[in-house]
């Protein structure tokens, strides 16, 4: 995998935590070789729904001016 940062070389890691078995948590991620940028589903999950929508560009009238566009009858 290419890093996303600094285009490195990034790696599958497995990432677990926890104090006691009912606090422990693991997910799998990626992690670049180069910077340690650390990538996971759940960051690419709130980068899409955080990412702006983009608007639909105005429909132009057959003139070519700004506006919208007739329909013929």
């Amino acid at each position: 995998m290419k890093c996303e940062r600094c285009g490195g070389f990034g790696i599958d890691v497995s990432f677990s935590g926890g104090v006691t078995a009912l606090e422990a948590w693991e997910y799998e991620g990626w992690k670049c070789l180069n910077c340690g940028h650390v990538t996971d589903p759940l960051i690419l999950e709130n980068r899409i729904a955080r990412a702006p929508r983009r608007r639909p560009a105005p429909m132009r009238a057959a003139d070519g001016a700004p506006g919208m566009a007739r329909a013929a009858a």
